[in-house]
């Protein structure tokens, strides 16, 4: 398997999501989780801290785990928000980043496993929200 380093839109949608929805009575619980995981609710800290994931990820795939020659991406984050049309723009980010980080010790990390669980709930939270969910027998 590849890897490579998302760019900064594909980290800066997913934050954006996060920060649009972090008080939402849906969402609260798994973004709060996700904050903790990550040990930050603040959008530009937690945008590095993902970068930090996939570039830690890249690393032990491609330069023996050294994310020093790294530096200058993560250097350059910044943070800033990004339009996105719905919960599947924001999935399909969220896959992309999540299989990018899918090498070596990284996909053993809580931060791994949190992204999962987000993706699993804007999964479900998409997929009940559809006319054929509703419509269907609960029995």
């Amino acid at each position: 398997m590849s890897a490579f380093i998302v760019d900064n839109k594909t980290v800066n949608k997913i934050v954006s999501w996060i920060e649009k929805n972090k008080n939402t009575p849906d969402h609260t619980y798994t973004i709060g989780e996700f904050y903790k995981v990550f040990d930050t609710d603040n959008p530009n800290t937690l945008g590095k801290e993902l970068l930090k994931l996939n570039i830690k990820s890249v690393a032990e795939r491609y330069n023996n785990g050294d994310v020093t020659v790294y530096n200058d991406l993560l250097n350059g984050y910044s943070y800033k928000y990004i339009y996105y049309e719905g919960i599947p723009e924001v999935v399909k980010a969220l896959h992309c980043f999540h299989y990018q980080c899918d090498e070596g010790l990284t996909c053993s990390t809580d931060q791994f496993k949190a992204i999962a669980d987000l993706i699993n709930h804007l999964q479900y939270i998409f997929i009940a929200d559809s006319p054929a969910y509703k419509l269907a027998d609960w029995n």
